[in-house]
């Protein structure tokens, strides 16, 4: 069983913003879902994962200003007028605390957002997210992980070290994409897909 998809347009800090949602009812109290796409695509690869949640939670798949079908701003946006459209975009929705899913880089503005304000995010996933530029090794990976594997606490990951045992904070990844989701100069969108620049950035 699928859910029913719609899309509609609001007004989000004076940017034409476009939202994929689901139209069936769902059960009073159940959190909202929101679906954050990654670089140099839109709400469309998501929409499979929209239907199959939308049939148990309400779920919203905005598209990133410059992307999918929302309008483009006169300048490219770096990570944090990312994290600003989207915290901007819950207010517009009145959400109560959400289920914050980001891909890729989406996961990226996902934490970043979870950070900027803990209270609107009940839940966060992060598939596939874009990794520290300051360790993008496999030991570097790995060694991050072992360092930073615990659970959300306070705004930051809390982790443990393995050394004397005792809880630390680690730093989110905010480096690598600051500025790769580029966005494209002009006009609202027009029903394509708007990419971001080749030099934005690598992956999606």
């Amino acid at each position: 069983m699928r859910a029913t998809l719609t899309s509609e347009f609001r007004l989000v800090d004076g940017l034409r913003t476009h939202t994929r949602r689901s139209a069936d009812p769902t059960a009073p109290g159940t959190p909202p879902v929101v679906l954050v796409h990654g670089l140099a695509v839109s709400h469309r690869y998501l929409t499979p994962l929209a239907e199959t949640l939308g049939t148990s939670h309400p779920v919203y798949v905005p598209d990133l200003p410059g992307f999918g079908l929302s309008a483009r701003p006169g300048h490219s946006y770096d990570l944090r007028q990312h994290v600003a459209h989207l915290l901007a975009w819950l207010d517009a929705y009145r959400m109560p605390p959400v289920c914050l899913v980001g891909h890729s880089f989406g996961a990226e503005v996902a934490a970043a957002l979870a950070v900027a304000r803990p209270g609107a995010v009940r839940a966060l996933v992060l598939a596939g997210p874009t990794s520290d530029p300051t360790a993008r090794s496999r030991r570097g990976l790995v060694g991050r992980w072992l360092v930073a594997g615990g659970q959300p606490a306070g705004g930051a990951l809390a982790g443990t070290d393995p050394g004397p045992r005792r809880p630390r904070r680690a730093p989110l990844a905010g480096g690598g994409h600051r500025r790769a989701l580029s966005t494209q100069r002009g006009g609202g969108g027009s029903g394509q897909d708007h990419r971001a620049h080749p030099r934005a950035g690598r992956g999606t």
